[in-house]
């Protein structure tokens, strides 16, 4: 007889030689980086340290663009850092979800990288053999919701959409990559970072849907784009939203872009300001002129 299919795995049963919520106590929430167009986002513990990143792209309007080579790695390595063993998960595999891993920075040198086995570019498939530490997300776990999960019981989730398929070499990686959540178990909130891939794809969203969490903020996916906008993301965005809750959302594109990211229209039209007077709207690309880190803490 099979056995039955796990419906989420904890960290402990993942397989993984590491697990980077091991000694953390409670997670605060996540911090957006100005990094033009692209995500490089943080998970953030109760004392607002970096604990993991999400992405580590930009490459339009990026701070690091036209930057020399014997000054480039630097720049990025203090804008943003990767001590030691820092674990890096990666979305998925378009350029501007890793382009701020440049030879020579801590990224490479030290970050331990988790990813989705994808079809992609050239450029990614030569950056990918630079990086010292890089593993893929072994096939057993593809499509199967799991999570870290810290000592207070705060999660972190994330799913491998769609499994890899060999011979699938026309692959949509927006909607075969990795998504990922925050939990904080004490309020049951939730935070949502689908990375470029839409709403109504993650299982585990539905999940948190069924217990009952309510959303504390999300990074719009594919940075605000209006791509894969369909009945079901608006019947996302209409469940989770609370006129009587502060909630925050997120863009994170470049002042300039060749895509015309975020479609504003989208997110304005299902939280009228009227109707959620508590929403706030912050754009990543806000930090260079003045304006506090781009955070979404509970």
């Amino acid at each position: 007889m099979a056995a039955p299919a796990r419906e989420e795995i904890d960290a402990l049963d993942l397989g993984l030689p590491f697990d980077p919520l091991a000694k953390v106590k409670s997670l605060a929430g996540v911090r957006a980086e100005d990094v033009g167009q692209g995500d490089a986002l943080v998970v953030m513990d109760g004392d607002g340290n970096d604990v993991l990143r999400i992405d580590y792209g930009g490459v339009q309007s990026s701070p690091f663009n036209g930057l020399a080579d014997p000054v480039r790695a630097p720049k990025i390595d203090q804008l943003l850092p990767v001590p030691a063993a820092q674990t890096i998960m990666l979305s998925h595999w378009d350029h501007d979800h890793w382009a701020s891993a440049w030879p020579g920075t801590n990224a490479v040198k030290r970050g331990h990288w988790l990813t989705p086995r994808q079809w992609t570019s050239p450029s990614a498939v030569e950056r990918s053999v630079e990086i010292a530490n890089i593993r893929c997300i072994p096939p057993l776990l593809e499509t199967v919701p799991c999570r870290f999960v810290a000592a207070n019981g705060d999660e972190l989730w994330w799913e491998k959409l769609k499994a890899f398929r060999p011979t699938f070499q026309n692959e949509d990686c927006n909607r075969s990559g990795v998504a990922f959540s925050v939990v904080q178990k004490r309020t049951g909130k939730v935070i949502f970072l689908p990375g470029d891939a839409p709403f109504h794809l993650p299982r585990h969203y539905r999940t948190h849907a069924a217990r009952g969490l309510t959303m504390r903020g999300l990074v719009a996916f594919h940075h605000g784009a209006g791509t894969h906008w369909t009945k079901g993301t608006r019947r996302f965005l209409k469940r989770w939203g609370r006129p009587d809750e502060r909630q925050s959302i997120v863009y994170s594109a470049g002042a300039v872009n060749r895509d015309s990211h975020p479609v504003e229209a989208n997110y304005t039209k299902a939280f009228p300001v009227a109707g959620f007077p508590k929403m706030e709207f912050l754009y990543t690309r806000d930090v260079r002129l003045g304006k506090p880190p781009v955070e979404i803490r509970f």
